[in-house]
């Protein structure tokens, strides 16, 4: 299923991360990057976090990657809402290429979600974690 990105939306509030910025399992931090090479690096969570609490409202989050194999892994978004439920608001499989923007536009309905935490998980491949960005857009 695809979701639609407003581009017209005017962004209140932009938090970037940059990869080396991001809590890893696994991998190596390089240039800004978190890193996960071919043969070196196991499987496992190569960024997690930044464990931030979203109040109601619409929010766009934008991955960027760049990553070379057919199985590179796949990345969700999870937190915990209003009635401390942990919830999936998102998971989508790694595609390859040079700076790939894997982005998803949250609507938290509740009055907030917390402990938000956008994971990346390496299964195979060349794999690098280039930035983590969550915009806040006009309702």
């Amino acid at each position: 299923h695809h979701l639609k990105i407003d581009t017209s939306g005017t962004c209140l509030e932009r938090f970037v991360w940059k990869g080396d910025e991001l809590a890893g399992l696994v991998g190596t931090l390089d240039s800004g990057k978190r890193v996960a090479t071919q043969g070196l690096t196991p499987s496992g969570f190569i960024s997690y976090g930044p464990y931030i609490e979203l109040p109601k409202g619409k929010y766009r989050v934008e991955l960027s990657i760049s990553g070379a194999g057919s199985d590179l892994g796949y990345t969700d978004i999870i937190g915990v809402d209003a009635s401390d439920e942990a919830v999936t608001l998102a998971k989508k499989t790694i595609t390859a290429g040079d700076d790939v923007k894997i982005q998803t536009v949250l609507d938290v309905d509740d009055s907030f979600i917390r402990n938000l935490e956008v994971r990346t998980w390496y299964q195979s491949g060349n794999l690098s974690i280039q930035s983590l960005s969550i915009e806040r857009l006009a309702n």
